[in-house]
């Protein structure tokens, strides 16, 4: 029964977090794109410390203008789940085309299956076992899909062309 009123306490929870997540502002701010980038590199060798990293950045000397702090929890979670799933290597791609902002991590891992390609954005799906003590509620993709879309932009799911997941998040530069 404790079990029970706990998992309920944390649905309400998690359900008020995804219902903030909606409402949360977007202020962009113009940024100088090699800072920004600089930035988001140190983020990902801190959090794939133990996975070989490869990052291209095909912004130039472009600024860009995005809320910085949407798009670092963002790529943070995008970064942690790669963490998991990897084998041995991380790419990250940065990029800007007509007004968007886009960030690409692939990992080597085994990638999505059919299911999980078409159901991972939807709140509380996970591939994690019951057993995992609550530590993945399975809400990552779906905060990263509602921010993404907050931001004028959007998350793009897919398989590696060799192996491993692809996700691709983009981000509206103007309003």
């Amino acid at each position: 029964m404790a079990g029970q009123i706990e998992r309920l306490k944390s649905y309400v929870t998690s359900m008020n977090t995804l219902q903030r997540f909606e409402d949360v502002p977007i202020v962009r701010k113009q940024l100088v794109s090699s800072a920004f980038t600089a930035m988001l590199n140190d983020t990902a060798e801190i959090i794939c410390e133990n996975k070989k990293l490869s990052i291209s950045d095909k912004i130039g000397t472009t600024n860009i203008c995005v809320d910085p702090e949407i798009v670092l929890q963002v790529f943070e979670n995008l970064l942690s789940n790669a963490a998991r799933y990897a084998k041995t290597v991380i790419f990250v791609q940065y990029a800007v085309e007509n007004d968007i902002f886009s960030i690409t991590v692939t990992d080597d891992g085994s990638g999505f299956d059919d299911t999980t390609l078409k159901s991972v954005t939807n709140p509380f799906y996970t591939t994690e076992k019951k057993s995992n003590n609550g530590q993945h509620l399975g809400l990552g993709l779906n905060i990263c899909k509602i921010l993404c879309e907050r931001h004028n932009g959007n998350i793009i799911l897919s398989n590696g062309i060799a192996v491993g997941a692809s996700v691709t998040v983009r981000f509206g530069m103007i309003e």
